[in-house]
């Protein structure tokens, strides 16, 4: 939990050795009370700035998740941050649960494409030369096969 009753712009917060290239998920659980002036609760990278910072979340809320992603465009240390505040101007009270950092994976990459076009072929082995086996076996694909025509 991070608080005060006077104006205040504090954190919590650690810092991490990235990887050149990769795409980050930076997420939490916030809940708050109270809370209000500049930003409000929120995380964000410190050298990323707005390119990895999430919503500020302000007066009283049940928990809520916050997320950012970002390209991190070289191996570095970061500073990760549970902000509250921003310029010394908020009050209130945050609590952060459920921290997390993710690398994403892509989900599409073109080395695959080969191995996709080599299933594409066994496939299309299986269908013409293995009728017990194969789709012809009971459907007409393209003119051949059995009685039964795919949608």
């Amino acid at each position: 939990m991070i608080g005060s009753d006077g104006f205040n712009d504090t954190s919590l917060y650690t810092s991490v050795i990235l990887k050149a290239g990769v795409r980050y998920s930076f997420s939490a659980w916030i809940k708050t009370e109270n809370v209000s002036g500049a930003m409000g609760a929120l995380l964000n990278v410190h050298e990323l700035q707005k390119a990895a910072m999430t919503k500020g979340i302000r007066n009283t809320s049940d928990w809520q998740k916050v997320e950012t992603e970002f390209l991190n465009p070289s191996n570095r240390r970061v500073t990760f941050n549970c902000l509250f505040g921003g310029w010394g101007q908020s009050k209130g009270r945050a609590w952060y649960d459920d921290v997390s950092l993710n690398e994403l994976n892509p989900i599409y990459q073109k080395t695959k494409s080969r191995k996709l076009l080599e299933e594409s072929v066994m496939v299309e082995e299986i269908f013409e030369k293995h009728l017990s086996a194969g789709c012809a076996r009971c459907h007409k694909v393209g003119g051949q096969g059995g009685d039964e025509d795919l949608p």
